[in-house]
C-alpha cells in the first residue's frame, strides 16, 4: 500500500466539510490530520473523537477560549487557517470554507505546494486571477468540488480547451415557491441539494449560479460570453460542454454532493458511493432560459465577469452583506438583489442592463 496522504479539512463542521468526512471514513489512502471550524466547537469535538487529527483550528477567539484541548494541537484565531498549512505536515487541502475568508488559505496552500480540492467558490470569484497565476507558478493542481464545475472538468478530460464552443451551466431555477416572504428554514427544506445557509440563499436568488459563471471563467479560461446558464428543474444534468463540431458532452447523476466530493478525493480514479442510482426508465429532462428580470443577480455576475479586475470581488462583498441582512431577518428574500444593486451602484458601475453581456 502506498503512503497515506495527509489531508486538512478547512470548514470541517460546515455542510460540505461534514460530507467530505463521511466519505473519508471509507478512503484508507487518506489520513485526516487537521480540522477547522469558525465557532462550532460542539461538532468539532465529535469529529475529533472519530478522526483523531494532529491539530485543529478554531477561528473565533471566544469559541476557542471555551474549547477543551486534548492531545492534539489547538490553534485559535482566523490567521491560523493559513499559518497551520505552512506549519503542519499536509499533502492535500480541502477548502470548504464559506466566503472570502478562504482566499488567504487557498494562497497559503498553493505557496506551500499542496494539492487543493476547491469548494470555496468565493476564493476563485474574488481573487481568481491571482490564485490561478500562483497555482501555475507553483505547479499546484486545483480540483473543483462544485457539482457543476466537477461536471465540466469531467467532460473536458481528453479534450482540448481550444475545441470548446461553450460551457452550459445548469441550475434548478432559483426560488419558485408561493410564499411572499420565505424564511431560511423554508429555503433549506425545499432545496434539492444539501447545502449551507449562505449558499442556499444564493441559489434562491441565482447569485450562486452567477458566481459559478465567474468561477468557470477562472477555472477553464473561457470568456463569460462563452458560458451559458440554463434552468434544469430536475437537477440531473449537472453541466454540459458544447464543442465546435456541434457535439455536446454532459455529466448526469443524482443530486448528491458526495459524488463530486468523492470524485475530487479519488481522482484520477473513480470509486463508488452508497446511495440511489440514477434510473433512466422514467427520466424526464427539461431545460429553459432563466428569467433575468426575476433573477437580476445573474446579470450582475455576467457584468462583473465582463468588467473583470476587482469587480467580481465587489460583487461577492455586496452579496455577503445582503445575505447576512436576510439571514438576520432584516430584509426579505426579494430585497437581496436590491441591496446588492444599491451597493454596486456605489462603485459607479451602471447595472441597469437587461440582457447577458456579449
Amino acid at each position: 500500500m502506498s503512503q497515506r496522504k495527509n489531508i486538512l479539512i478547512l470548514g470541517s463542521t460546515g455542510n460540505l466539510g461534514r460530507q467530505s468526512l463521511d466519505i473519508l471514513k471509507s478512503l484508507p489512502e487518506y489520513r485526516v490530520v487537521g480540522l477547522t471550524t469558525n465557532d462550532n466547537v460542539f461538532e468539532l469535538q465529535k469529529q475529533i473523537k472519530i478522526f483523531k487529527p494532529d491539530f485543529v483550528v478554531i477561528a473565533d477567539q471566544e469559541a476557542g477560549s471555551r474549547f477543551k484541548a486534548g492531545e492534539h494541537r489547538v490553534y485559535i484565531g482566523e490567521e491560523w487557517l493559513s499559518k497551520a498549512i505552512e506549519r503542519e505536515k499536509i499533502d492535500c487541502v480541502f477548502n470548504a470554507l464559506s466566503g472570502v475568508v478562504g482566499i488567504e488559505s487557498t494562497l497559503a496552500a498553493i505557496r506551500a505546494r499542496k494539492q487543493i480540492l476547491m469548494a470555496n467558490k468565493e476564493s476563485l470569484v474574488a481573487a481568481g486571477e491571482i490564485i490561478m497565476k500562483e497555482a501555475k507558478r507553483c505547479g499546484v493542481e486545483i480540483l473543483p468540488v462544485d457539482s457543476e464545475h466537477s461536471a465540466i472538468f469531467q467532460c473536458l478530460i481528453g479534450e482540448e480547451i481550444e475545441e470548446v464552443d461553450e460551457i452550459i451551466l445548469t441550475c434548478s431555477g432559483g426560488y419558485r415557491g408561493g410564499e411572499k416572504n420565505p424564511q431560511i428554514d423554508s429555503l433549506l427544506k425545499k432545496s434539492k441539494w444539501k447545502m449551507g445557509r449562505k449558499i442556499t440563499v444564493d441559489s434562491a436568488t441565482l447569485m450562486n449560479k452567477g458566481l459559478e459563471v465567474i468561477e468557470a471563467q477562472v477555472l477553464f479560461g473561457l470568456l463569460a460570453k462563452k458560458i451559458e446558464v440554463v434552468i434544469h428543474p430536475e437537477a440531473i444534468v449537472h453541466s454540459m460542454v458544447r464543442f465546435k463540431d456541434g457535439s455536446i458532452k454532459a455529466q448526469l447523476g443524482p443530486t448528491d454532493m458526495r459524488l463530486p466530493i468523492l470524485y475530487a478525493l479519488a481522482y484520477p480514479e473513480r470509486k463508488g458511493v452508497p446511495g440511489k442510482e440514477l434510473s433512466f426508465s422514467n427520466l424526464i429532462l427539461n431545460f429553459k432560459k432563466p428569467n433575468i428580470k426575476k433573477f437580476p443577480c445573474l446579470i450582475f455576475a455576467y457584468q462583473a465577469a465582463k468588467i473583470g479586475g476587482t469587480m467580481p470581488a465587489v460583487l461577492v462583498a455586496a452579496d455577503e452583506i445582503a445575505v447576512e441582512y436576510y439571514l438576520k431577518n432584516k430584509i426579505r428574500l426579494q430585497d437581496v438583489p436590491k441591496i446588492i444593486k444599491k451597493l454596486w451602484m456605489g462603485t459607479g458601475i451602471n447595472t441597469g442592463i437587461s440582457s447577458i453581456p456579449a
